[in-house]
């Protein structure tokens, strides 16, 4: 699926371009963690290794802009229903990528909707690169999965 610039866009956050920001440090010790087991397990080498922590970051740049930029605003209701037509067409648009992350929004990790928005956003946007440096999309979609599932895990676990 090719991604065009409006639908990456979420209200105020543009996914592919967040607003670069200090990320809070429990967000940077999970996708630390995941990413020293992804090291760990399957020597990734240097440009593996690149394209990788590039989707982290960007992935943690996206969940501080909804944490500072809507939900300490108080305006995460009203963003979601604003947002709840994009996300729609764009699952529809790309069923294969959301059918291997559709499990996310289980009772376990009670991810957002709009979290899958952005793991998929995310690494169809650096598919061609993961490519040449031999990472398949399937694989970069799973870190992302492991970041997701130990971000909500934690939010669930604090509310119970």
């Amino acid at each position: 699926m090719t991604q065009t610039q409006e639908s990456v866009n979420l209200g105020p956050i543009d996914v592919l371009s967040p607003v670069q920001r200090e990320v809070d440090g429990a967000l940077t010790d999970i996708v630390g963690e995941v990413l020293r087991t992804y090291i760990l397990e399957d020597e990734l080498n240097d440009p593996q290794l690149n394209v990788i922590m590039g989707i982290g970051e960007l992935l943690c740049l996206n969940i501080e802009s909804v944490k500072l930029d809507i939900v300490e605003k108080g305006e995460f209701q009203q963003w979601a229903k604003h947002i709840s037509a994009t996300l729609n067409v764009h699952a529809s648009n790309d069923i294969e990528a959301y059918s291997h992350i559709a499990y996310l929004r289980t009772d376990v990790t009670m991810s957002q909707p709009w979290a899958l928005f952005m793991v998929v956003v995310i690494c169809r946007h650096y598919e061609a690169r993961a490519k040449e440096v031999g990472l398949e999309f399937e694989y970069t979609l799973r870190f992302c999965e492991n970041v997701i599932s130990s971000i909500f895990s934690g939010v669930e676990a604090q509310r119970t």
